[in-house]
């Protein structure tokens, strides 16, 4: 049986992916912050609402990529994440999952961390 073979994705079909996983990235982070509101308080969300953010992008992701799945963005423009024509092996999965998680989060706290010592040395 020959190996499954998928037309490459267009520009904009990855746009469009991209578009909509953020979008249910944004939707899920609201959820789940309005049910750790109601149970934690508006303080205990303020104070951890980067690292919120961080697991909701970790689940998002790890349910999706992480199990080798489509996103919910892919599966509405119908891409499928391949290399040379197979699904990525575990190790990138999980690669993709970190960088796609991690990423803005440790830009962010980098950038609070130079913030706060820029202003400790003058």
């Amino acid at each position: 049986m020959p190996p499954l073979s998928f037309p490459s994705a267009q520009q904009a079909q990855i746009i469009r992916a991209n578009q909509r996983d953020l979008y249910h990235v944004s939707s899920l982070r609201d959820q789940t912050e309005s049910v750790l509101r109601s149970w934690l308080g508006t303080r205990w969300l303020t104070r951890w609402d980067k690292e919120v953010e961080l697991l909701v992008k970790l689940a998002y992701y790890g349910i999706t990529t992480g199990r080798a799945m489509q996103t919910l963005g892919e599966e509405y423009t119908d891409i499928w994440q391949s290399s040379l024509h197979t699904p990525p092996s575990f190790r990138s999965r999980t690669s993709l999952v970190l960088l796609s998680a991690l990423s803005a989060f440790t830009a962010e706290e980098i950038s609070e961390s130079i913030a706060d010592w820029h202003w400790l040395r003058f």
